[in-house]
């Protein structure tokens, strides 16, 4: 093809900076705890992050963990990568972690997630400790779910809407909810995985 249609990239295979994605239902919520649905789950994707996500093999993998260990029976131990920010510029300690756990625990949605933490502590600015009620196979798992995200303990403090202002670690900014018809995310240029290629 001896045309010029360097400025087409429709057909060509080439990268677009925007791109928009259907679903058949509208997110109940855009907190990470205020709702259990399947178009939520994949609205919190874009903004936030857990420890753990599932796998293509949907197995648990860390996520925002660097290393963990299973100390004992019921205790975990999960040293969190460094660096992370924050949409809102804020870079994630053990505080945070710490506090998000206690607060979804607060959520009827997503409790059942995290209702057998019995206790969640700071080890270090690094180093969060998990002890449960006894052995629980399913520990990796949950911390996948949406309603474990971690978000700034600074916004769990001062009692911040997620809802309508989403602020997380994810690879997506919100911009705008139009609702009953569209949502609207730019890429979080600090994104401790790198900037997203797709902008919009």
């Amino acid at each position: 093809d001896s045309g010029d249609n360097s400025s087409d990239n429709t057909d060509s295979g080439g990268t677009q900076d925007s791109i928009v994605i259907a679903t058949s239902g509208e997110t109940p919520s855009l907190s990470p705890t205020e709702h259990n649905a399947v178009a939520g789950s994949y609205m919190n994707l874009f903004t936030y992050n857990t420890l753990f996500r599932s796998g293509m093999d949907l197995e648990p993998e860390p996520d925002l963990v660097d290393t963990y260990e299973n100390i004992d029976e019921s205790t975990w131990q999960f040293k969190i990568k460094e660096g992370v920010k924050f949409h809102n510029g804020d870079t994630m300690t053990a505080d945070d972690v710490v506090a998000s756990l206690q607060w979804a625990q607060g959520f009827a949605e997503v409790n059942l997630y995290n209702k057998n933490f019995v206790s969640i502590s700071k080890v270090d600015d690094l180093t969060v400790e998990i002890k449960t009620d006894g052995p629980d196979a399913m520990v990796l798992s949950n911390l996948c779910h949406h309603g474990n995200a971690i978000v700034p303990k600074k916004l769990i403090d001062e009692g911040h809407d997620f809802n309508a202002d989403p602020i997380g670690t994810g690879p997506y900014k919100f911009v705008k909810w139009n609702r009953g018809d569209s949502l609207e995310f730019e890429a979080f240029e600090d994104y401790f995985e790198g900037a997203p290629s797709i902008k919009n």
